[in-house]
């Protein structure tokens, strides 16, 4: 912020001085970063230049939940007269409408900074050579004048046949995706009917040729948008553009060596929207049978293209970071990594007891923070937990977070993107679905401490969802009452159905004090905020994302067992 009320004259001069008037977004922040740089820079420079840096960085459409968007951007009211009283004199196009931009997003003489801040955007739009390149002027324009409300009835019409004439002139086979992205947002205006009649035959008269030439991704975005043009039509467009997800994955699949699992993915958007339009009878039925045989030919891809080698950990690996074409590709990616093996873990500890005495003849106890013993085991066997949990430690911060960091450098996902992918997932209640999207969608984010918080006590309920679908009973009766039973109970009656290694896992991570013991230490508080900066938290999202796309590898009657690290 601009705090003292000296800069109201200065503002505009220490702009112009370090930015050219025909500088475009990404000089000017090169500009701000040399600037800042320098030490000599004085205290009144040094303040502006910091503000206008956090302006440039402001989204205009804040699109990306990490995204901090120029609608959030909520100044002191010392910085607002300072932007008041020198915005007029910056001579810097893109910064003349970010900071009229913001002096109407805090309503300060509102209407007429929005105009201010339209009649730049709209220049810098003007000076782009395609409409991809105005996009985000464009849109911001249609946020502005949705904010308006009915004040902006004056202004519409003319600003409305500007957006209509960039958006008539754009090229549809290039740029379809932006002109109906473009198009969907002004449907959100209050327009006079017919307005977007010329739009709506521009779309409308590309349908067959795109699912001719098999762009179904734009031949989706065209019936997409339909749907919002015609009303009357929308029931029609919109099954259209879920039947479109089933023509990509036919297509694709034609494809030499076609991932599999992009595949199914597409077929899960598909059926996803077929439960939403309540599409049914023999189309359901061959879509669900579609989407399975590509789950199965998933599986046997996988086992074709081979496992990631056991990796010693004590070697310091070098862990290759392939190119990541698309989110599904690399979220499967992600959790293709193998579960600790627990006869290796057993192995070990016998190994020790035969090297250190006290292994043979003297118990083991588990403290607390605070120094009280919380468990014992006398003949040692329950120090696998702990040692598993040592493990999980090394092995999470030198392989996990590494393909974690490699994934979110180079994708972003929705979280509408990850209630999609896990849709149909056999762990999942469909009750749960949601509030599970929602943990690993934070998981997405870099935020485990709340990731962890929501999906600790879902992994717990899907643990009871999986005994229930097997036919298992999960509670009992207490005191002529029916409780569900404890989680050590679940674990028990799930050793005929899951692999032990998972079960090991989830032991040791959410059960015994010798290990990880999480679920304990949420439910009585004593789970201390800095273990989500380290690997416990990244480590149980990874899990939960790992359990809800791939639980069935763990079936014991599924042939196709992962394999663990030895």
């Amino acid at each position: 912020m601009i705090p003292e009320i000296v800069y109201f004259s200065t503002m505009h001069s220490i702009v112009n001085s370090r930015i050219s008037e025909d500088d475009q977004l990404g000089q000017i922040r090169v500009k701000i970063y040399q600037t800042l740089k320098h030490k000599n820079l004085v205290d009144k420079e040094k303040a502006v230049i910091q503000y206008l840096d956090e302006v440039m960085h402001l989204s205009l459409i804040g699109t990306k939940s990490d995204e901090y968007s120029i609608n959030d951007h909520i100044p002191d009211q010392g910085t607002l007269a300072v932007i008041q009283d020198s915005v007029e004199d910056i001579g810097n196009v893109v910064i003349k409408a970010r900071l009229y931009d913001i002096l109407q997003v805090n309503k300060k003489s509102k209407f007429t900074h929005a105009k201010l801040a339209i009649d730049n955007y709209l220049n810098l739009s003007e000076q782009q050579k395609n409409l991809s390149g105005k996009r985000d002027y464009l849109q911001r324009i249609i946020a502005i004048l949705k904010g308006l409300g009915k004040g902006n009835l004056t202004i519409l019409p003319f600003y409305l046949d500007r957006i209509i004439s960039f958006i008539s002139e754009a090229e549809i086979n290039s740029e379809c995706y932006t002109i109906t992205k473009l198009t969907k947002d002004l449907t959100g205006l209050t327009l006079n009917s017919g307005s977007l009649d010329n739009l709506t035959a521009k779309i409308k008269n590309n349908l067959e040729q795109f699912k001719t030439k098999h762009e179904y991704r734009n031949y989706r975005h065209c019936h997409e948008t339909l749907a919002l043009l015609i009303p009357s039509d929308a029931p029609f467009h919109s099954k259209e553009a879920a039947r479109s997800y089933i023509l990509d994955a036919d297509h694709f699949s034609l494809k030499p060596n076609a991932s599999q699992h992009m595949i199914s993915a597409l077929y899960k958007k598909a059926l996803l929207r077929f439960h939403w339009y309540e599409i049914k009878g023999s189309e359901l039925e061959a879509l669900e049978k579609k989407l399975i045989k590509a789950q199965q030919d998933a599986v046997a891809q996988a086992e074709l293209v081979g496992w990631i080698e056991p990796i010693e950990i004590k070697d310091n690996p070098h862990l290759k970071l392939p190119e990541l074409n698309n989110v599904y590709e690399a979220v499967y990616w992600l959790i293709d990594v193998p579960l600790i093996h627990k006869k290796k873990i057993i192995e070990d500890l016998e190994n020790k007891k035969e090297s250190f005495f006290h292994l043979q003849h003297m118990g083991s106890v588990m403290t607390n923070q605070k120094g009280n013993t919380i468990d014992s085991s006398g003949d040692n066997s329950k120090l696998i937990y702990r040692d598993a949990a040592l493990f999980r430690q090394i092995f999470c911060k030198s392989i996990i977070k590494k393909m974690y960091d490699h994934f979110s450098e180079n994708q972003s996902i929705s979280e509408m993107e990850v209630y999609e992918m896990i849709a149909r997932s056999k762990f999942i209640p469909e009750d749960r679905l949601s509030i599970y999207t929602r943990g690993l969608y934070h998981g997405f984010r870099g935020d485990f401490l709340e990731a962890v918080h929501i999906l600790i006590p879902q992994i717990e309920k899907c643990l009871s969802h999986l005994l229930n679908t097997h036919g298992k009973i999960t509670t009992k009766l207490a005191e002529e009452l029916q409780k569900e039973m404890s989680l050590l109970s679940y674990f028990n009656h799930l050793k005929p159905i899951l692999h032990e290694d998972l079960i090991f896992e989830l032991e040791g991570l959410l059960n015994e004090a010798f290990g990880d013991n999480l679920r304990n230490n949420f439910a009585h508080g004593l789970a201390n905020t800095s273990i989500f900066t380290n690997y416990i938290g990244l480590h149980t999202w990874w899990l939960a994302l790992k359990l809800s796309l791939s639980i069935e590898r763990f079936f014991i009657n599924n042939i196709h067992l992962e394999k663990s690290i030895p």
